[in-house]
């Protein structure tokens, strides 16, 4: 499995899970100057590693109407993005100062968020300057990965290795150099990333450690974020990861220690799972209007667009040359409370 349960045994072990939330003495507003790098790569649509149902036939990629895709390239420690002009085959390096950036969140005015798992920051990567300085989000986090914004421009962050949700609060929609920090619910067990719906409500995939004991929780945004609610009927996943909401306020999760992308229909209240295909490790993961998932292949060096057209049978692979991905995020995102200000 991958650096979140090798860290585990690492704190544990060391006694030092305090540390994880260490401070480097980066200052919250110092730029870092980084200079950027871009290159072409080019890919072959494929067929998806994920197992197939029986019949479907190959199809079109449906691309994200007009929007380019970020990915956290994790094991090449950089922020990419791949352009839509071209049909996907353009990948561009945006940033490579963050050490192994997890989850990846974009807001309407084009600025990157990014969890820094290794580093134990939170990061924003304004377009302003071409997305070349990074600047530090608060503190005290130990493994951040996923991140998630509200309308407000509150950024969320599934804080694994504290057991914690939190919220960075903004102040008139940005975030202050000393800001304030929430712990959002109670009972998590390494949480990774987090979605919102429009109503702000946080899902999060409650990973844990061993494997083969989580599950994705909802913190409600009536009561102050108080009152946390587990889905799926107390149906055990062996390691969510990536989570994503439709326009339907489905919740898609990407299971990655089992292999596995499930749907938790919201019809029923989030009572039932249904499994949409299985046979690889996607981390982050998004969903566009019409439904279709994109996903990073962990083992992989691709994005792989599974179309929701095809029951999610059949898959393009998008890019290449990453290294080990994990967050992704799309410009204009469905249901992801960036594009609500």
């Amino acid at each position: 499995m991958r650096q979140l349960y090798k860290l585990v045994g690492t704190c544990f072990s060391a006694g030092l899970l305090a540390a994880c939330g260490g401070n480097s003495g980066l200052s919250s507003s110092m730029p870092l100057s980084v200079a950027p790098q871009a290159g072409l790569n080019q890919f072959n649509a494929a067929v998806s590693p994920f197992s197939r149902r029986a019949g479907a036939a190959e199809r079109p990629a449906t691309k994200y109407p007009g929007g380019n895709i970020y990915v956290a390239d994790t094991g090449n420690h950089a922020i990419k993005e791949i352009l839509a002009s071209g049909g996907y085959t353009t990948v561009k390096t945006l940033n490579t100062a963050i050490n192994e950036p997890g989850g990846v969140a974009l807001d309407e005015y084009g600025n990157l968020y990014v969890g820094g798992e290794s580093d134990n920051k939170v990061y924003e990567i304004p377009k302003a300057g071409g997305f070349t300085h990074l600047r530090r989000l608060g503190s005290g986090f130990c493994t951040p990965y996923g991140v998630a914004l509200d309308a407000k421009g509150d950024v969320f962050v599934g804080d694994s290795c504290n057991h914690a949700v939190k919220e960075i609060v903004a102040v008139n929609g940005s975030i202050t150099q000393s800001p304030t920090i929430l712990t959002l619910g109670s009972g998590f067990s390494y949480p990774t990333y987090v979605a919102l719906d429009e109503n702000d409500n946080v899902f999060v995939s409650d990973t844990s450690a061993p494997v083969g004991n989580s599950s994705v929780k909802e913190i409600l945004a009536a009561g102050g974020y108080t009152t946390v609610i587990t889905l799926g009927s107390g149906f055990v996943f062996d390691g969510p990861e990536g989570i994503a909401l439709d326009v339907n306020h489905n919740v898609y999760v990407a299971d990655s220690a089992g292999e596995t992308l499930y749907e938790i229909p919201a019809a029923g209240g989030y009572s039932s799972v249904s499994t949409l295909a299985s046979g690889n490790t996607i981390m982050g993961l998004a969903v566009d209007p019409q439904n279709n998932l994109y996903g990073p292949l962990y083992h992989g060096t691709t994005v792989d667009e599974l179309l929701a057209a095809t029951g999610y049978t059949t898959s393009n692979m998008l890019g290449s040359g990453f290294s080990n991905p994990e967050g992704i995020a799309l410009q204009y995102p469905a249901r992801q409370s960036a594009i609500k200000r």
